[in-house]
């Protein structure tokens, strides 16, 4: 599959579909992960991240503890303010924070922080990722902050694509 990290970007909205969206959920679903298995997912965005010229910041928090943080050069503290937020949303949404963005732009909504929810959970921009076991518990989340929103869900997407074929080669 070609990438498509270093597309068009939009600020205003989402250039992926709900289908798209739908399509990719089965990366977010794994039979177990424990710590180890999360921090080779660290280990795939740190070389990823070198084999392209953009810079994505990383961070994989595992049983609500942070057990890995990547920030190459180009990346700085605005970029752990964004992973924060996109962990924060996925732990209250329990969905991608492309997908929460794609569901609140399909209701009509214009601002998601007309909600009752606290405005730190509510984030329209890629790069938020729950990672989960089969029985629908999140046990980690995955974040990607980088050079826009589509950037970082794709970067995050083909991270979690390599992820899960190194763990299918395990078993």
């Amino acid at each position: 599959m070609a990438s498509k990290i270093g597309g068009p970007q939009s600020s205003t909205e989402p250039l992926i579909t709900a289908e798209e969206l739908a399509q990719e959920e089965h990366l977010l679903t794994f039979p177990h992960l424990n710590r180890s298995d999360v921090l080779e997912l660290g280990k795939i965005a740190i070389r990823r991240n070198e084999k392209t010229d953009l810079s994505f910041a990383c961070r994989i928090e595992y049983n609500n503890m942070v057990v890995f943080q990547y920030l190459p050069a180009g990346t700085n503290q605005f970029n752990v303010d964004w992973m924060e937020k996109k962990i924060e949303a996925v732990k209250t949404f329990r969905t991608t924070t492309m997908g929460l963005w794609v569901l609140y732009d399909a209701k009509g909504h214009k601002r998601v922080d007309t909600t009752p929810v606290p405005q730190t959970c509510l984030v329209k921009a890629g790069g938020g990722f729950p990672l989960m076991t089969e029985d629908g518990e999140v046990v980690a989340t995955f974040a990607v902050s980088g050079p826009g929103d589509q950037n970082d869900h794709y970067f995050g997407i083909e991270c979690l694509e390599e992820f899960r074929e190194m763990l299918k080669k395990q078993e």
